[in-house]
């Protein structure tokens, strides 16, 4: 479906702020429109930042590293904003009191994109759903772009050579609470649990960002909502398009149960994914979800079921790693909230020595309990959030009996998982966490993990 006729940049002063993968590929495509552009960022001394702002001078880009000047922002005539950037600092609050139009990279985009779009979100599950989605159009012969909150920005689409027939589309909250127009024929809601509560005010504000995924969606577009997920239940009926559901008993026709082996969509196809890779329930609901978004953007049977059996799964995800003397080892580094640490617990039955920690984002460790008590022999604390996690644990006499090990390093909390761990037992990285005290990325804390063990085999 053709989106509106998108706008005339040429010649605009349009203002980047921040200068990371995301403003880059802002930049060179407003660069494209005839825009007059000057890029901001106030990490002066980041490496990849400096590295940025010197291409984007040799490109013709003004660039301000450091501190914002508000007649910066006051003086463009649009603002595109980085999805790390907040919405709610004073330089911006100024530009939109003055009336000046800001938006996200995303929504940039959107406005220029003619091919049909898929979005996932949700807390937990975005990517193994977009990926998978991906790769079930790819197979059944689609050309797909594949980026968004993974990897590639969405403009980086409108700066290929390539030609495609649909994007499958990745979107954080942090760029659903810049959008306009942006309107996916495809919008999934995969669910709402704890996270970025240092962002926003309570639950029902970030609740409040997801949900705007459909804002702009009317009743020629489909909506693939979580029917096991409070906040999805309580916010559906503010959607104007077609519902479908992941596990929803009360709408029978329009549900897709998650509990078999065999995937029965409401369109009447069968999916048998017995020899998925993917595991926990919560890796079925993705399956359900990339496979009714396929099946709507013209999905073969054939090439969705290609993917079910042959799909790896992520780095970071519940990955398993290695087995040494009878002691597997799992890295769930991507859990960076209480949530997805949740979903990763449920996927064992065998004894489980578990490693938490990390950068704390206020969430409750109490939700844990019940899961712990079930499997979890020992838990490993490393990081900034030790204590409040240890004191979250503490106070509950259900686990009282369940020892608590602090290590100053990940690669000592291997080493005491290790040493202390018994033939048949899992150790589990799954932080609760955000990583960014120890490490660079979940992506790094994850290799640290991985390549501790690899220690251990040498």
């Amino acid at each position: 479906m053709a989106r509106s006729k998108p706008p005339n940049l040429h010649n605009k002063k349009v203002l980047i702020v921040g200068l990371a993968k995301t403003g880059m590929a802002a930049a060179q495509f407003l660069l494209k429109q005839g825009a007059t552009v000057t890029a901001a960022d106030v990490n002066s001394n980041k490496s990849t930042v400096l590295t940025n702002a010197n291409k984007l001078q040799s490109m013709g880009v003004s660039v301000e590293l450091g501190p914002h000047e508000t007649q910066t922002f006051t003086n463009a005539d649009l603002i595109v904003l980085s999805p790390g950037v907040p919405h709610t600092i004073s330089p911006i609050v100024e530009a939109q009191n003055k009336n000046i139009p800001v938006i996200g990279e995303t929504e940039l985009a959107s406005q220029f994109i003619d091919i049909p779009i898929i979005a996932i979100t949700g807390t937990n599950g975005k990517t193994t759903t977009t990926e998978l989605t991906g790769d079930m159009l790819r197979q059944s012969g689609k050309r797909v772009f594949v980026g968004g909150n993974i990897g590639m920005p969405l403009t980086e689409l409108l700066l290929s050579d390539q030609t495609f027939d649909i994007a499958v589309v990745e979107i954080s909250s942090f760029q659903l609470d810049t959008i306009k127009t942006f309107c996916p024929n495809v919008a999934i809601l995969l669910n709402i649990t704890e996270d970025h509560l240092y962002r926003y005010s309570d639950m029902t504000a970030y609740a409040h960002s997801k949900f705007k995924l459909f804002q702009n969606q009317g009743s020629n577009h489909i909506a693939i909502l979580n029917g096991q997920d409070d906040y999805c239940l309580a916010g559906y009926s503010t959607i104007r398009s077609k519902i479908y559901w992941l596990d929803n008993a009360a709408c029978e026709k329009q549900s897709i149960h998650c509990q078999s082996k065999i995937l029965t969509t409401p369109l009447g196809s069968c999916f048998d994914i017995s020899k998925t890779r993917l595991i926990g329930h919560h890796n079925r609901q993705n399956i359900a979800a990339a496979i009714l978004a396929s099946q709507f953007m013209g999905g073969t049977v054939d090439g969705i079921q290609e993917t079910i059996n042959t799909f790896k799964g992520l780095a970071h995800r519940v990955e398993y790693v290695s087995t040494i003397n009878g002691i597997s080892f799992y890295n769930d580094s991507k859990a960076t909230n209480v949530d997805a640490t949740l979903k990763a617990l449920t996927c064992f039955n065998t004894p489980i020595r578990l490693i938490l920690g990390g950068l704390d984002k206020g969430g409750d460790y109490a939700r844990l309990i019940p899961e712990i008590q079930k499997t979890v022999c020992e838990c490993i604390l490393i990081g900034q959030a030790q204590q409040i996690i240890k004191k979250a644990l503490k106070a509950h006499q259900k686990i009282s009996h369940i020892p608590i090990h602090h290590s100053k390093t990940l690669d000592d909390a291997v080493k005491h998982a290790y040493s202390n761990a018994c033939c048949g037992d899992i150790v589990l990285l799954s932080p609760a966490c955000a990583s960014f005290d120890m490490f660079d990325s979940y992506n790094h804390r994850g290799d640290t993990f991985k390549n501790s063990i690899l220690q251990l085999i040498k």
